[in-house]
């Protein structure tokens, strides 16, 4: 009996041994694996959890990508991370190395400053507006269609093209289509024409047009880019990264699941 307890305890033991060897062998990670496509229209989407064949791994091997051609550092699922040429690319595994190489966070992606809040969600509350404003009122003198208005900024207009949302285009050739942008450009009007509204910037400032390029929100704090994606009068435009978008695209789906505004219409023929 006295062998046969002390076989069971050296058994017990290797067990234990073997256990421990596994799970040294085992590869670390950092984060989950992140997978891509690109579609038709050139536009690259990223996911941790694929589920069509059409994704394929990105090689990540460490949590936060730079350039050496710029001061930002990115999560690599971020737009700009993937534009990074190979040559240029660096990698760091915490906030804190960047930060202490002299790089800052990406106002796209939003990387943490520390590696203690890089393990939390990251936030999608909106800034407060009344922190964007400053000391000049603006307001909204016109709408041109559903994505672009005008505003008057000490008494100089201009042109304002709505971040991160697209609408249907009032000179299409489709009466149909053109009919929708009809809907949405009455949308916008409603929302902000002849109001005080506030304009949030990101990273460029005018487009190829020389139009100011932002977030616009009304004085109670309505965010009126969103808010026309949300009510269906418009979609995701993710030719550019920006740093609501996949915020935005939470918004798209949940309006075209539930057949909000132009969704009931034939929105979907332009995507």
């Amino acid at each position: 009996m006295l062998v046969t307890s002390f076989t069971k305890l050296i058994n017990a033991h290797l067990v234990l041994i073997l256990i421990s060897l596994a799970q040294l062998a085992l590869p670390c990670h950092t984060h989950s694996q992140i997978y891509k496509y690109t579609d038709d229209k050139g536009t690259i989407h990223f996911t941790d959890n694929p589920k069509s064949s059409r994704f394929e791994p990105v090689n990540i091997t460490s949590q936060f990508w730079v350039s050496q051609e710029s001061n930002k550092y990115h999560y690599p699922t971020c737009l700009w991370a993937q534009k990074i040429k190979h040559s240029n690319l660096i990698k760091f595994s915490s906030p804190e190395e960047a930060l202490k190489a002299g790089y800052i966070p990406c106002k796209v992606c939003n990387p943490p400053t520390t590696s203690k809040s890089g393990t939390e969600e990251r936030k999608t509350n909106y800034p407060s507006p009344p922190e964007t404003i400053g000391t000049t009122k603006i307001y909204c003198s016109y709408v041109i269609d559903g994505d672009s208005i005008v505003v008057k900024i000490n008494g100089q207009e201009e042109k304002v093209r709505l971040i991160g949302v697209n609408t249907p285009e009032l000179d299409h050739p489709e009466k149909q289509i053109s009919d929708l942008a009809k809907k949405a450009k009455m949308f916008t009007k409603k929302m902000v024409e002849g109001k005080e509204v506030i304009l949030e910037f990101d990273q460029q400032r005018r487009d190829e047009y020389e139009r100011l390029l932002a977030y616009v929100y009304l004085l109670d704090g309505t965010f009126l880019n969103a808010e026309i994606i949300k009510q269906g009068y418009g979609y995701t435009y993710t030719k550019f990264p920006f740093k609501y978008l996949e915020e935005f695209r939470q918004f798209e789906k949940k309006a075209k699941n539930n057949k909000r505004g132009l969704w009931k219409s034939g929105l979907e023929k332009l995507l």
